[in-house]
């Protein structure tokens, strides 16, 4: 899991999100967004004026938690591997189901 840490360069530069909103060029929603870590995904323009107005590099915003997996054995779980991996997918949007069909090939009579 990556983790966005901007609060922290924001307070050491002595920045409000909107001003720095403002100089990258995004809206006050969209870093947010990335703040609050809700964000897929972040273009490589908008992370380097991120970086180029904190004066940061991205190893000093971005984190990686360590995989998903080994993060909840750490947090002292005792779930089974297979609700681990259910859950971690329940996450990302995966309804619960399985479409049996899509398995299935097609019928070409």
């Amino acid at each position: 899991m990556i983790v966005i840490n901007l609060d922290a360069m924001l307070a050491r530069q002595k920045m409000s999100s909107s001003e720095l909103a403002r100089r990258v060029g995004i809206t006050p929603a969209n870093l947010s967004i990335l703040k609050t870590g809700k964000a897929k995904a972040i273009r490589f323009s908008t992370l380097a004026a991120i970086c180029r107005e904190l004066a940061c590099q991205p190893g000093d915003i971005l984190k990686f938690q360590g995989e998903y997996f080994a993060q909840q054995k750490l947090e002292g779980s005792n779930l089974t591997l297979e609700e681990m991996y259910r859950r971690f997918l329940m996450e990302r949007g995966w309804d619960g189901k399985f479409d049996i069909q899509a398995d299935t090939p097609p019928n070409n009579d």
